[in-house]
């Protein structure tokens, strides 16, 4: 049993032990052999920093999930969490989402002219508690109509980094 002094250390450390019980339910609601592919391909595209430099790149996978509330099965998208490592990713490092509730958004898309906006909307399709925060790619991974979807972020010098020229 956890003893509580009063000390903030304290109620931050228990927060963080509930946040990471709430990521490892709401993961292990879901389809599980989804999850772990998809760690294990980030890991893989991770591992090598000619690939994809540190917290650069994002991958996503499409499957199901179980609604907390009512047990009924949702089609969920995970993706990397904002700021994570591929090479380190772990499953309380995905953001996990309802893909019902992230493809309504088009319903109330405000325009190219605003559209940073939307990122604050990805937290109302969350599934479940925990995990990681949405990143600003999340709303392509959802509507790409693929089950899986990788982009990386190469390191200049590296064997996939293509410069960009200016044009007048």
């Amino acid at each position: 049993m956890t003893q509580h002094t009063g000390h903030p250390a304290d109620s931050k450390d228990s927060a963080n032990a509930a946040q990471s019980a709430d990521s490892a339910a709401s993961a292990a609601s879901a389809d599980s052999a989804v999850v772990d592919a998809l760690l294990e391909r980030s890991h893989r595209l991770g591992a090598d920093p000619r690939n994809t430099n540190y917290a650069g790149g994002n991958t996503s996978a499409k499957g199901t999930g179980t609604d907390p509330v009512t047990g009924g099965t949702v089609e969920l998208v995970w993706v990397k969490g904002s700021g994570g490592d591929l090479g380190t990713l772990r499953a309380e490092g995905l953001a996990a989402l309802r893909l019902d509730r992230l493809r309504a958004l088009t319903g109330v898309y405000p325009g190219v002219e605003r559209e940073d906006e939307m990122v604050a909307a990805f937290d109302y399709c969350l599934h479940g508690k925990g995990g990681a925060a949405p990143s600003i790619d999340t709303a392509m991974h959802g509507f790409v109509d693929l089950p899986t979807w990788t982009t990386s972020t190469p390191t200049p010098g590296s064997r996939w980094h293509a410069p960009r020229t200016a044009r007048n």
